[in-house]
């Protein structure tokens, strides 16, 4: 406890104040103090003694130094926790995925300096996109930007709500809601309210619950009635469905991007930089920088431009006139908009003058000219064969089925039926068209399951849409929300003419087709080290009866479709069972339908089976992306197609798979339109409406389209480290592995060590880096009191495990994790304990000796070294480390930056005690000597904050006027219904509101502010 006059820190602030009065109520202690000039009563968890480091250097007058080389490592564990400094990751190897250091590309250009927080994620399939997006949240998280106690939402398809919870929950520890209709209404209630459910605080919704009018009429007005952002982060997946401005879809997101503080797409879609669907979703991210496409296009050589002098700036040898050739191309782009630019100026009087640059200022002219590119923190995208080093070979077999005479003859049969029902049925074209043609679809995937199927209809006397076929495809959406694809009556005709099929079909003893593929398996088993296969179709039916002809057989088998629940019950067994099962080779064959695969990742296995072509071609891509991705170990993955030979499927098959060679061309991941062209071929071959010259030609017109994507993608991927600015941040981001700023889970282990030996808890080591020890109870009290802290609420997921066991295995790599032991992470919860405690017992040594090898700049000699930590106050605030070396024998100071702690090579520990005649007056002179220096370099940092508030200032003030025109446009309909109309006039008045706000904001600071605090003192000895 502490007491009267004591100076305290206030954890959630850091801000420095003194203890008035005590009060202890009921086993719990408020302390009365002054804050901000106001008197507070503070809970004692809010806050912890604060020790002035500086205070404890002059006391001693002289150096007794009794930490050693360890506390010296456990110091730099400690500084690295204590904020987030230049460089410095909290999310690495932070959840349980395989590390990719790809996969923290998007993270860094989030973090970026003056990045608006809003990114455009648009990497290939298999990158992984669902874990760049957790890896952002971890660290957002860590860094307190984050929390459960400020709203987050995804958005994302239905199909994908619960990949998206399981993801975030199993690999992040990060518990989403997923949301229906009822529960997001709640939701939105409880906003209004100021009484939002923790439980709702981070959510998850769909497209299609979120793009209803009702809930575009409830953004409008969310729009009008709060001026602060709701949300604290959303991220929309599968972005691409926003790109078509005025549908819902590209509405809601308008609104979303409104209602959001920061914002992350995704789309795996590729996008060509002069392309209007890459300006629709970057205007959706960001309207204040991308509020036209004509300014968008001319944004480019701009982009471009910026990336080139960067490149300039950052060589080895500065070509000066070069780079004033580039500073002179960007002012002309900028029309003079950039002629009395502060910094440009200065940067071309430096060129000018043809003097080498200090690493310093190429660094702060770096981030000058960033402030010029928007597309810079704005927007990525990873190829695959990037951030995967091995290309896997697709094995790509047919196999066509030749039927046999009765089982032709069935085939034709239902060909038949199919012509009659389309014929006899009445109402839309497109509905009565899909759902007469499922039946050949169905009879080219399983005649047994047809079988099953008619039973069905018959004894329901109505054909439904939704009982064979789970996968409707998006372009009929709109039919299936009318109702007009779910079901239709059967006539007293066709109920005859389906008993009559029934009855053939009663006489089917063979299956050619399962044959085929049964032996198939078994040649593939013979052949493949990985015994594990998965299988796709289409059908439901065909899923249930493929799984009981295998079991049949022997084989150890599992279902997976889109009735299959996530998470294991009484009823069923869960999909993450049926993986991992499968995972562990429990399962020999898996197989599941479109919807039930959806999403779903299967990298362990290397055999796929399409029993049956996707009702899209475009599918294809995505059934094979489940087994092709990161992860994948196998140099070579097997694919086999399987289609009946002789009919129309053997004709797709040879013009879509053959022909345009779909598989190995990765066209699933073309443009959208490509697979609308494919879509409709498929379906006029399968109709039969097309003579064979009509389907050669509109085959023709679609190897153009595709030729045409393929150059344009290939431009974009060649261009894009030239106007993304990305070659080097690739190459720092393939070290960051080895970057030592980085806390390694040996050190999270160490760290931990170190706790529990000054606590006096007894632990054990084991082989593969893991610790155990026993929870006392004064550890678990110490915990639970950690988790009420308002910062640390989401420690209640990494601490739910711990706290239910007496003894705890903790491992912090989860690459070594063995059973029984949990996995917490480096940067965790838990390590963020242990330095919390340290700190509350002030146990962490900060005064060290250290001998170290004199490489330059640092001369053999013996210095004194305050390493201070910065935190920079501007739009957003940010953390560096400085050292200042003061030479003890020249008394010359220098100031260095932060790999004197951390890339230095250290030789051993130094003199234990050393006397100075006068520390104070050497600590004020180098205190002195660093305010200099920072006063100098917040100048140059204002003339960044001028550039980006004027930029900003304007942007907002171009948004508002535009907005405010298209909505005052509105306003003159006559025919406008009044309740709209009061409306449309409160988001004129509220756009207008928000403006003001955000202009006044972004003014809070008219200067760049900066707080230098003291965290530790070395005595370092440079050898000769």
């Amino acid at each position: 406890m502490l007491k009267k006059g004591q100076t305290v820190k206030i954890i959630s602030s850091g801000k420095i104040a003194a203890v008035i009065d005590v009060r202890s109520v009921q086993q719990e202690t408020r302390y009365k103090m002054l804050v901000d000039g106001q008197v507070k009563w503070i809970h004692e968890n809010l806050v912890e003694q604060y020790v002035d480091l500086e205070n404890q250097i002059i006391d001693s007058g002289s150096f007794f130094i009794d930490s050693s080389l360890r506390d010296f490592e456990q110091f730099k564990t400690w500084l690295k926790l204590h904020k987030p400094f230049n460089g410095q990751i909290y999310s690495y190897l932070g959840s349980k995925t395989i590390f990719n250091p790809f996969q923290f590309k998007p993270l860094l250009k989030f973090l970026a300096p003056y990045s608006m927080e809003r990114l455009l994620i648009a990497d290939e399939v298999g990158v992984g996109k669902t874990i760049e997006s957790g890896i952002i949240m971890t660290e957002l998280m860590a860094r307190q930007k984050l929390s459960y106690n400020a709203p987050i939402l995804i958005v994302c398809p239905s199909i994908l709500m619960q990949k998206w919870q399981y993801e975030m929950s199993e690999r992040f520890q990060l518990e989403f809601t997923i949301h229906n209709r009822h529960s997001f209404l709640q939701f939105i209630k409880g906003v209004y309210q100021n009484a939002t459910k923790r439980n709702d605080m981070i959510g998850i919704v769909s497209f299609q619950t979120i793009r209803s009018e009702e809930f575009i009429e409830l953004f409008e007005k969310l729009e009008v009635d709060f001026l602060e952002p709701i949300w604290s982060l959303v991220i929309i997946d599968e972005a691409h469905h926003m790109r078509n401005s005025g549908t819902n879809s590209n509405r809601i997101g308008e609104k979303l991007s409104i209602l959001t503080e920061r914002l992350i797409m995704l789309t795996a879609t590729p996008l060509n930089l002069k392309n209007e669907d890459l300006f629709q979703l970057m205007k959706i991210l960001n309207p204040l920088e991308f509020d036209d496409f004509a300014s968008f296009e001319g944004l480019l050589p701009i982009v471009s431009l910026t990336n080139k002098l960067r490149k300039q700036l950052t060589a080895k040898e500065i070509e000066f006139d070069e780079a004033l050739k580039t500073i002179t191309e960007l002012k002309n782009h900028f029309q003079g908009t950039i002629d009395n630019h502060e910094g440009i100026r200065k940067l071309e009087m430096a060129l000018l003058n043809k003097q080498p640059l200090s690493t310093e200022q190429i660094v702060r002219y770096e981030r000058l000219i960033a402030t010029l590119n928007p597309l810079d923190t704005s927007f990525t995208r990873t190829l695959k064969r990037e951030a995967i080093k091995d290309t896997v070979i697709r094995d790509v077999q047919k196999l066509p089925v030749y039927l046999s005479d009765t089982e032709k003859a069935l085939y034709e049969e239902v060909h038949e039926l199919a012509t009659e029902l389309y014929l006899t049925l009445g109402g839309d074209a497109r509905a009565i068209g899909f759902i007469s043609n499922m039946p050949k679809r169905m009879a080219a995937s399983c005649l047994p399951g047809v079988k099953r199927y008619v039973e069905s209809v018959l004894q329901k006397k109505m054909f439904e849409i939704e009982q064979p076929l789970e996968d409707l495809e998006d372009e009929l959406e709109q039919l299936q929300d009318s109702g007009q694809l779910k079901q239709l009556p059967l006539t007293i005709q066709l109920e005859k003419r389906l008993q009559q099929l029934s009855n053939s079909l009663q006489h089917l003893t063979e299956d050619t087709k399962f044959t085929l593929l049964s032996q198939y398996i078994e040649k593939l088993f013979s052949t493949i080290d990985n015994k594990r296969i998965i299988i796709f179709s289409f059908f439901i039916q065909t899923v249930h009866y493929l799984q009981q002809q295998f079991e049949n057989l022997g084989y150890k088998t599992a279902i997976i479709t889109g009735q299959t629940p996530l998470y294991t019950s009484k009823q069923a067994l869960g999909r993450y069972d049926i993986i991992e099962r499968f995972k562990k080779g429990e399962i020999e064959i898996l197989i599941a339908s479109d919807v039930g695969g959806e999403g779903l990742d299967f990298q362990f296995c290397q055999a796929l089976i399409n029993y049956d072509l996707p009702y899209n071609p475009m599918k294809i891509e995505q059934r094979i992306g489940r087994i092709d991705r990161f992860g994948q170990k196998a140099n070579k993955i097997y694919i086999a197609n399987m289609y009946l030979a002789d009919t129309v499927d053997e004709r797709i098959y040879e013009l879509l798979y053959e022909r345009l060679d779909i598989i190995h061309q990765h066209i699933g991941t073309f443009e959208p339109i490509v697979g609308q062209q494919l879509y409709d071929l498929q379906q006029q071959l399968s109709f039969g409406t097309l003579s064979e010259q009509e389907a050669i030609d509109r085959l023709h017109l679609i190897e153009l389209a595709i030729e045409k994507e393929k150059v344009e993608k290939e431009q974009f991927d060649q261009q894009r480290h030239h106007f993304l600015g990305d070659e080097e941040l690739s190459s720092m981001i393939i070290g960051i592995s080895s970057n030592d700023r980085l806390i390694q889970p040996i050190n999270a282990l160490n760290f931990t060590k170190y706790f529990l030996q000054l606590e006096q808890v007894p632990y054990r080591s084991k082989p593969n880096k893991s610790i155990e020890f026993k929870l006392t109870e004064k550890l678990r009290e110490q915990m639970q009191q950690f988790m009420k802290l308002p910062t640390m609420v989401g420690a209640t997921n990494e601490f739910h495990a711990l706290l239910k066991q007496d003894k705890i295995q903790l491992q912090f790599n989860i690459e070594t994790l063995f059973e029984n032991e949990i996995f917490v992470p480096p940067t965790g919860y838990w390590t963020r304990f242990v330095k919390q405690q340290l700190d509350q017992a002030d146990n962490m040594y900060k005064l060290f000796s250290i001998k170290i090898q004199n490489t330059a700049p640092i001369e053999p000699g013996t210095y004194i070294c305050f390493i201070h930590q910065i935190e920079w106050l501007d739009l957003n605030e940010h953390y560096e480390l400085k050292a200042v070396l003061y030479n003890l024998s020249t008394e010359e100071i220098t100031l260095q930056d932060d790999t004197i702690l951390f890339e230095r090579q250290i030789t051993g520990s130094g003199e234990e005690f050393y006397e100075i005649e006068d520390i104070h007056a050497i600590m004020m002179t180098c205190n002195d000597f660093l305010d200099d220096k920072l006063q100098h370099l917040q100048n140059e940092r204002n003339i960044e904050l001028r550039s980006i508030q004027f930029t900003r200032e304007n942007a907002y003030k171009e948004r508002e006027k535009q907005k405010t025109a298209m909505l005052q446009n509105r306003l003159k309909q006559q025919s406008l219904n009044p309740v709209y109309k009061r409306l449309i006039e409160g988001q004129i008045a509220s756009e207008l509101k928000r403006t003001e706000l955000k202009i006044a904001k972004l003014y809070e600071r008219m200067s760049i502010a900066y707080t230098s605090e003291l965290v530790g003192v070395l005595l370092i000895q440079a050898g000769e």
